[in-house]
């Protein structure tokens, strides 16, 4: 084919009828109206292939992109700094993507917020199997875990402490710089670990408890085994699942 044929195809090509959008103004409108059924089928594709193990990861990757878009972003965070943001799902032990959803913008979000609405979204598929779910801060919530504990799924994740519907402060001993200390709290469903080790890590987990592991590592300065928590060691482990789907991107 020559390129003059190529462009003269390309310039007519449509994957949906231009007729069925809907204004910007409208509520059904849909930014990704173009290529909807698409991502669509590739979920359905990802889904229908793959059927993810125990347990699974949600976390956020760029598709590098520079041209005018309005829910265009710039994370610095990312080796694509410049692009458009999809939240993923991930099998927690290949990596492989099961399920995707893009940031298109700011939407009304429900009243448990907009990263409750997200993560509920895309693990969805997979509730009622006993899967354990790892997320960041970002999307980690009381609420969410209290959720999917009621789906049968387990959770794990860091928090920042000062997070909404977070347990008071004044329940939270300070914990000292010079010893490796260990705090647990619960409330019969949720356990909050408080861990120290070279900062102060804070872990929000319905699927263990402040049982220690042995990393296998050893402190090169002392000679000395490097132990964590057994919350921490798998949130290390597994966490990674959508960087390494982006590394095989």
């Amino acid at each position: 084919m020559s390129r003059d044929q190529f462009n003269l195809i390309l310039s007519y090509f449509n994957l949906c009828n231009n007729v069925d959008n809907q204004p910007q103004d409208s509520p059904d409108y849909n930014p990704l109206f173009k290529i909807r059924k698409f991502v669509d089928a590739l979920n359905e594709n990802f889904q229908r292939t793959f059927h993810p193990g125990k347990d699974i990861a949600i976390d956020e990757a760029m598709v590098a992109w520079r041209g005018n878009l309005s829910f265009f972003v710039y994370n610095p965070d990312k080796p694509d700094k410049f692009g458009i943001k999809v939240f993923q799902l991930c099998d927690g032990q290949t990596g492989y993507c099961s399920n995707l959803e893009f940031y298109t913008g700011k939407a009304a979000p429900s009243a448990k917020g907009a990263t409750f609405d997200v993560a509920e979204r895309l693990i969805r598929p997979y509730l009622n199997c006993g899967r354990t779910l790892y997320v960041d801060n970002y999307y980690i919530s009381p609420d969410l875990f209290t959720y999917l504990k009621e789906q049968r799924t387990l959770a794990c994740g860091t928090m920042r402490i000062n997070r909404k519907n977070g347990p008071p402060k004044t329940m939270i001993p300070k914990l000292k710089k010079t010893e490796k200390e260990a705090v647990a709290l619960t409330n019969g469903v949720i356990t909050l670990l408080q861990f120290f080790d070279k900062r102060e890590v804070n872990v929000l987990t319905t699927a263990h408890d402040n049982s220690v592991v042995d990393t296998g590592k050893v402190n090169r300065s002392t000679g000395d085994p490097i132990i964590k928590l057994h919350a921490v060691n798998e949130y290390n482990k597994l966490m990674g699942a959508v960087d390494r789907s982006d590394q095989m991107v």
